[in-house]
C-alpha cells in the first residue's frame, strides 16, 4: 500500500473526498445487510490508501487500517484498543469533545488536527462521516505539515 497515509500530499481534502467514495462503494454490501460485522469493515479499510479510524458513539476505534498504524506509529491491534481521546493531545481535549459532539449532530466533519502520534503530535488533514453503517463513524486522513 503506498504510503499516502504518512506522507504529505499537495491536496489531501481531494484525496480525502477520494477516498470515501471508494469507501461508500466498499460499504455498500455491509449496510445492505449482504455482508456484516467488524471484520468485514476493517477489510474494507485495508483497501483505502489514506489513514482510517473507525470509532464507535463513544469514540473506541472499533477498525483501523494499516496506514493508521503508519500515520500515528501504533500497531494496529494497539489502535483498536484506543480512543479518539487518546490520540487527542492533552491541550485540545476540550476542543476535541466539542469537534465530536458537533461531528456527531452534524454527521460530516473536514479540517486539519494534531493528532498525539507515539512520537509526537502530527497534524493531518482528515474528512470524517458519522454513521456510515450504525453506530459507526470513520475519519479519513493525510499528514500535512504543520505551521512554521
Amino acid at each position: 500500500m503506498p504510503g499516502v497515509g504518512v506522507t504529505c500530499v499537495a491536496d489531501p481534502f481531494a484525496v480525502l473526498f477520494q477516498e470515501f467514495v471508494r469507501l461508500q462503494h466498499y460499504l455498500a454490501p455491509v449496510r445492505e445487510g449482504a455482508v456484516g460485522g467488524l471484520t468485514t469493515l476493517r477489510s474494507r479499510l485495508n483497501h483505502l490508501q489514506v489513514a482510517a479510524l473507525a470509532a464507535d458513539d463513544a469514540g473506541a476505534y472499533v477498525a483501523v487500517n494499516e496506514a493508521a498504524a503508519q500515520l500515528t506509529g501504533f500497531h494496529v491491534h494497539a489502535l483498536q484498543r484506543m480512543s479518539v481521546w487518546d490520540l487527542t493531545p492533552p491541550p485540545d481535549e476540550r476542543t476535541g469533545d466539542r469537534l465530536w459532539a458537533a461531528f456527531l449532530d452534524m454527521r460530516e466533519q473536514h479540517g486539519v488536527y494534531t493528532l498525539q502520534a507515539r512520537s509526537g503530535p502530527v497534524q493531518a488533514a482528515y474528512v470524517a462521516r458519522a454513521h456510515v453503517v450504525p453506530h459507526v463513524h470513520v475519519s479519513l486522513l493525510v499528514r500535512v505539515d504543520g505551521p512554521s
